[in-house]
Parts: structure tokens; sequence; C-alpha cells
């Protein structure tokens, strides 16, 4: 939740400066939702969930001001904008689409930064790729590092 947050702060923070209030909105109602999943299913403590609130609410304050005020009023004492974290930022995974012949065929939750032999490996065992690679011979490989892969087969 902390790290959705702070993703969501750097972005709206970033739209913002750049005029871009259909993006803020976007991150709003996204946050929203991830909120909303996180109370009904008890993931997150209530603690985090009061703190990740307040910076939500702070949020709002350009879009929505009178309402975002009257909001924090009750729940927060002092008016902030919410600071972002970079080292929140360091992700571990990333999601790749996988490509054979310029058709998607899976998207994968890979290590970040992975290195395209290790990625083919992984592809190379993937059951519903395996089946697009068999009896053919990998011609040419796009590769666009933590994005998509293309395997170009003869």
């Amino acid at each position: 939740m902390r790290i959705a947050v702070n993703k969501t702060v750097y972005n709206v923070t970033k739209s913002l400066d750049n005029f871009q209030y259909n993006v803020v909105i976007a991150n709003i109602h996204e946050i929203f939702n991830l909120f909303h999943k996180h109370v009904m299913e008890n993931k997150t403590s209530n603690t985090t969930l009061k703190n990740e609130w307040e910076k939500i609410t702070m949020l709002l304050m350009p879009l929505t001001p009178h309402l975002a005020h009257e909001c924090c009023e009750k729940i927060i004492q002092k008016f902030y904008w919410p600071k972002y974290d970079p080292e929140l930022f360091e992700d571990e995974l990333c999601k790749i689409v996988i490509q054979i012949d310029g058709k998607k065929r899976e998207i994968l939750e890979i290590q970040i930064d992975m290195q395209e032999k290790d990625l083919i490996n992984e592809i190379k065992k993937n059951i519903k790729v395996k089946k697009f690679l068999e009896n053919k011979e990998i011609n040419r490989v796009i590769f666009v590092k933590n994005k998509l892969i293309n395997l170009i087969t003869k």
C-alpha cells in the first residue's frame, strides 16, 4: 500500500506540473480502488491505512479543494503536500510482453533488468509460449528491456 501511494504521489505531482489533469484523475481513481480493496480484505494495518489515507486526501486538494479541505479538517490538523520517497520506487519485478512473430502470446512477471539470454530461456520453459516455438528456429530477437520481447521465427 505504501509503495502504491508513493507512486501515486509522484505521478500526481508530475502530472499536475505538466497540466495533465485527466492523468491525475486516473491516478486518483486507481489508488482509491486499491485502497478500497485493502480495506475490504484487511490486507493492511489500520495505522498504515490512516497514514496513506491522509496522503490521498491531500492529493485531492488541487482537484476538489472544498471537499478535500473539509475531509482534511476532520482527519488531519495540518495541511501539506505529500512527499514521495525515491527508495520505494525500486521494484524487484516487472511485467514484460512476450510476442512471437509480432503477436502477443503472454505477459510474464520477471526480475527487473533481466538479461535477454535468461529471458529467452524462461520463455522456452513457459507452457503457453512453448507451443508457438515448437519446430521453429528463432531467427531474430527484438528486446526492449523491462517492457517487451519479440521472437521472430523461421
